[in-house]
């Protein structure tokens, strides 16, 4: 499965949510934009996951989620591997050439 590059001001940090071979959202690393430090690419992900099921209610949007693979371009942060830890979605690592490609 292949992705195009989420690149912005030179930024390849970034993340993407699939489920099953469908991508629902991505996000990239926002931090020097917003002058947030928390608006890395996975929680900007996850906030466009969330926001397009605006109307659900928290369980069907987790059970939603936990059918759902997130991929980032880096190891990440420990704040959002902490995130990702108390989400418990599986998490793949992305080698960049070009186009992202799943490699574990």
């Amino acid at each position: 499965m292949e992705f195009p590059l989420l690149r912005v001001n030179d930024s390849l940090l970034s993340c993407l949510i699939v489920e099953e071979v469908h991508l629902t959202a991505t996000g990239r690393n926002s931090t020097n934009e917003t002058g947030n430090a928390t608006r890395h690419g996975e929680t900007e992900a996850l906030d466009v996951f969330i926001e397009e099921r605006t109307g659900f209610s928290s369980a069907e949007v987790a059970e939603k989620f936990s059918a759902c693979s997130l991929y980032v371009t880096c190891e990440s942060c420990i704040m959002c591997a902490a995130a990702k830890s108390i989400i418990g979605t599986s998490v793949g690592h992305i080698e960049i050439k070009l186009k992202f490609r799943q490699i574990c």
